[in-house]
């Protein structure tokens, strides 16, 4: 549907909005984990933007490119991409934005094995809106992931806590998240780390529920396959142990 709306935008003469409705799609393809699809409307979207001139959605496109480049675990250009966006934000005082980057870059450097930085950037994020922000909690969900691949003493409870707080604002309000599968692999990452069986077992079973209801909202045959086979780190969830005995 955004396709469609870009292209009728676009032959009316409406560039501008037909770029917005580019990048859009491009985010909404990584969050199906079509990485490859994604990389290539972002990019196409970035290149418009430059050519309209339109400084805000150049840096807002370069931080979703972050997101892209590190599900394809290219991890030396989301962190060039992703600072950059940083970069322009801060220097604009979009607070707001700041934050998304932040969380984005402690993402990234959890996966290239640097937890210590990674978890100063999201403390970063979290000190730098309202604390029941959504972009201030998804903040701490990489937070708790950062303190879980730290490791350090008292790491494994101080990720519990944030997993926690931010996996009871998701079920309280689940529409206010954009990633909400980030926040359910989290949290039983935490618990796992935490060893409480039973809870681990039934937040299991609640992001199992939660993975199959999204899968069957997805029309695409192709892209609902490719969510299940991998994205948003589903494919772990549907691969835990379930039912009685299950740890």
């Amino acid at each position: 549907l955004r396709r469609e709306a870009a292209a009728l935008l676009r032959s009316g003469g409406d560039v501008r909005t037909a770029a917005a409705e580019e990048a859009s799609r491009g985010y909404e393809l990584a969050l199906l984990g079509a990485y490859e699809a994604a990389l290539q409307s972002l990019e196409a979207t970035l290149a418009e933007c430059r050519r309209l001139g339109r400084a805000f959605a150049i840096v807002a496109t370069q931080h979703n490119l972050g997101f892209v480049l590190l599900g394809l675990g290219r991890l030396e250009d989301a962190l060039r991409v992703e600072r950059q966006a940083l970069a322009a934000f801060t220097a604009g005082g979009n607070m707001l934005m700041d934050a998304a980057c932040r969380d984005y870059l402690a993402r990234i450097l959890v996966a290239a094995v640097r937890a210590e930085e990674a978890g100063a950037e999201a403390v970063a994020a979290v000190g730098a809106l309202p604390a029941e922000h959504p972009y201030a909690l998804s903040a701490r969900a990489s937070l708790a992931q950062a303190l879980l691949a730290r490791r350090a003493p008292g790491d494994a409870a101080s990720a519990m806590t944030h997993a926690r707080a931010v996996y009871d604002a998701l079920r309280e309000d689940p529409a206010r998240f954009q990633e909400p599968a980030f926040i359910l692999r989290v949290h039983l990452e935490a618990l796992e780390a935490n060893a409480p069986a039973d809870e681990a077992r039934q937040a299991r079973e609640e992001a199992r529920a939660w993975v199959l209801e999204r899968a069957g909202q997805i029309r695409s045959e192709h892209y609902r396959r490719t969510f299940l086979e991998g994205a948003l780190d589903v494919a772990r969830i549907l691969k835990c142990p379930s039912g009685p005995g299950a740890a």
